[in-house]
Parts: C-alpha cells; structure tokens; sequence
C-alpha cells in the first residue's frame, strides 16, 4: 500500500514538473504551439474515458492510495481541465510575446 501512494505521488509530481516545462518552453511556429495544447487536452481526455470505463464495472477506483468514487474522480479531472486551461493561456501568451520581440 506505501508502495503505491509513493508511485502515485511520484506521477503527480512528474506530471507537474511536465506542465510547467510546457509551460515555459519557447514555441518558434504555432504549429507546435497547437501540438502541445492539443496534447494537454487528449491526455486528460484520455484518462478521463479510462476512469469512466473503470466505473462502467466498479464503484469505486482506487487511485493515490483512497478509493474514489465516480463524482470525486469527475471533480478531479473537472480541475485538471482547468489547470490544462491556465497552461494553455500561459504557452499561448509565452508565443505570441516570443513572436512579438522576434519580429523581422
């Protein structure tokens, strides 16, 4: 049970430290601007279907060491979406201030 709460704490603060390296990265072209959201958005999207279809035959998912049930688990990805919103507005900003200061 340690074991898996330390693995799980692990991951989120990977996934942290991933956000904000997406965060302050410097985007050249919009186009990986565009990747990098798009990403974002499809990995939360895709626990998300994960953790719906676990709920299809549970009630309950044991993740970072509790069980969560189906509201809770939607309450958490609902605030995920919400920090992917903030990450998304940041890279973009970060782009264009890049573009602006290297016009020419």
């Amino acid at each position: 049970m340690q074991a898996e709460v330390a693995t799980m704490s692990f991951v989120l603060v990977v996934y942290a430290v991933f956000l904000i390296t997406l965060t302050i990265m410097k985007y050249k072209r919009m186009f990986s601007v565009a990747v990098v959201i798009t990403f974002l958005f499809l990995s939360i999207t895709a626990v998300l279907l994960y953790g719906l279809q676990h709920f299809d035959t549970a009630s309950s998912w044991h993740v970072f060491g509790k069980d969560i049930e189906q509201s809770t688990f939607i309450h958490l990805l609902v605030v995920l979406y919400g920090v992917n919103i903030i990450c998304a507005a940041i890279i973009i900003r970060n782009y264009r201030d890049y573009r602006k200061v290297n016009r020419g």
